[in-house]
């Protein structure tokens, strides 16, 4: 958003201040998860031999789902809201010059951030349908939070995949040149 919003601002295009929010960010995933860890939702699940989230546990994955999913998508749809609000502003008052530039521009930004929104919605639609169908059914087979996370997994790697073809500059990167310009150099020859 501040790259969208306040463009002219190079201080808000330092490497500095994204690896200041990258470390805030990875300090505010730890402390979403301190709620659950001090009600005592967290269990030890014997079947896979570590602690989370129960799927049988719907107080729990309501509660996770919330502070986890919630918070974040809340976020970036205030973000979403936001830079919607100032790009269709300064439109406005723009005019035709430039606006080819301009609309590509924010036409890639809501590409973007419409593909996050999907997948984290599709990130957290498994942990919200399991727990209600132990609750409908009272039964949960044991392949269930693998199954869960492999979705989980599955639905992160499409995001980092989807990033790469729609953002230029990581398509640049990961795309291997496929043509080679050769030149043929003919010897001089003498008349």
């Amino acid at each position: 958003m501040c790259r969208i919003v306040y463009h002219t601002r190079v201080n808000l295009r330092s490497f500095r201040l994204y690896k200041n929010l990258s470390i805030a960010q990875w300090i505010l995933g730890f402390l979403q998860l301190l709620p659950s860890l001090c009600i005592g939702d967290i269990d030890y699940l014997p079947t896979d031999y570590h602690c989370q989230l129960s799927p049988k546990n719907l107080h729990a994955t309501l509660t996770g789902l919330s502070i986890l999913f919630l918070i974040p998508l809340s976020l970036t749809l205030i973000c979403y809201v936001c830079t919607m609000y100032y790009v269709r502003s300064r439109n406005i008052a723009l005019g035709p010059i430039g606006r080819s530039s301009n609309i590509h521009r924010d036409l890639t930004v809501f590409t973007r951030l419409v593909i996050l929104l999907t997948f984290v919605t599709t990130v957290a639609l498994p942990h919200v349908l399991i727990p209600i169908a132990y609750v409908a059914n009272d039964y949960l087979p044991l392949w269930t939070s693998p199954f869960e996370w492999s979705l989980t997994l599955f639905s992160l790697i499409c995001v980092a995949i989807t990033q790469i073809f729609v953002s230029s500059h990581l398509k640049k990167i990961f795309t291997w040149p496929i043509r080679v310009h050769m030149t043929t150099v003919l010897p001089y020859q003498a008349e």
